[in-house]
């Protein structure tokens, strides 16, 4: 079985490297907005972190195979489009800009990350 004391550490350094990364290459378009800057920073770790459960999910659905798990791991994925299809950087890179952002732009990214962590936390016991 895969070592689950470790998945904290993984999904921790996931999300801060791809908070780097999404940084690094946020469109010029958002530099100016900072709503939007903690948004995609928020969804960058978002989505490392959902790539990490989604491999831990499917490696113990591998594992035991059981209803549970691939509900686990169906909710994952879902998570994990919703990260992919949510961040501003995709929007940007199709053409498409927000504009007149607030602070509800990153309250369900918010609320995302408190679903995430709490699945990562308990994926520990």
């Amino acid at each position: 079985m895969m070592d689950r004391k470790y998945i904290l550490g993984v999904a921790a350094t996931s999300a801060v490297a791809a908070a780097v990364l999404a940084w690094l290459i946020m469109p010029d378009v958002y530099k100016g907005d900072r709503f939007i800057q903690a948004s995609i920073l928020i969804i960058s770790a978002n989505f490392a972190v959902s790539i990490v459960l989604t491999v831990f999910y499917a490696y113990i659905y591998s594992e035991v195979p059981s209803k549970f798990t691939l509900a686990l791991l169906l909710v994952m994925l879902t998570l994990l489009l919703y990260s992919l299809t949510a961040n501003p950087i995709l929007h940007a890179a199709c053409g498409f800009c927000v504009t007149n952002s607030g602070y509800l732009t990153i309250v369900p990214d918010i609320f995302a990350a408190a679903a995430l962590w709490a699945l990562a936390y308990i994926s520990l016991e």
